[in-house]
């Protein structure tokens, strides 16, 4: 096997690093919920990073049943317990009041991890993780930082 830099096996480090990084298994996800920005998940779908990949998504527009975006194909929310098969992960991108509903339907089929982009604070078993994003709060904590510890010399009264 060549061997290059200093002396380190670079095609045995890759395969060492995808292993134990679990990049060599691609995690299938769900997507519930196709609007703006269902849509947008849909058409970026984790290209570089090629262990994660949308498989399927749900929505409960009439209109967005049987069509695809991203290559991804989109479903009817009436089948999510027939068509989301052994998927273990979920994207929310739902309206707030539609949250607790659909988590309960997505547990009861085995979902372990959920990325929750409602405002919906929603309750899980012990055995499922949520990572809630609000863009919202994401935003305001950036321009927060930017005011009060900036990047380059300017002092707090001159970024006022």
């Amino acid at each position: 096997m060549e061997k290059k830099g200093y002396g380190y096996n670079v095609e045995y480090l890759l395969g060492f690093f995808r292993k134990t990084l679990d990049q060599d298994e691609i995690t299938a996800v769900a997507l519930i919920g196709v609007g703006n920005l269902g849509t947008a998940f849909l058409n970026y779908n984790f290209m570089k990073n090629n262990n994660t990949k949308i498989m399927l998504a749900f929505d409960a527009d009439p209109n967005k049943a049987g069509t695809e975006i991203g290559g991804v194909p989109i479903y009817h929310i009436d089948e999510l317990e027939d068509k989301i098969g052994n998927v273990k992960v979920a994207i929310l991108t739902i309206p707030a009041v539609e949250a607790d509903r659909i988590t309960e339907r997505l547990v009861s089929k085995g979902i372990k991890g959920i990325l929750n982009f409602t405002p919906a604070r929603i309750t899980v078993p012990d055995d499922v993780r949520v990572h809630h994003i609000d863009l919202a709060i994401e935003l305001q904590a950036l321009v927060y930082f930017l005011k009060h510890y900036p990047l380059d010399n300017t002092t707090k009264e001159e970024a006022h």
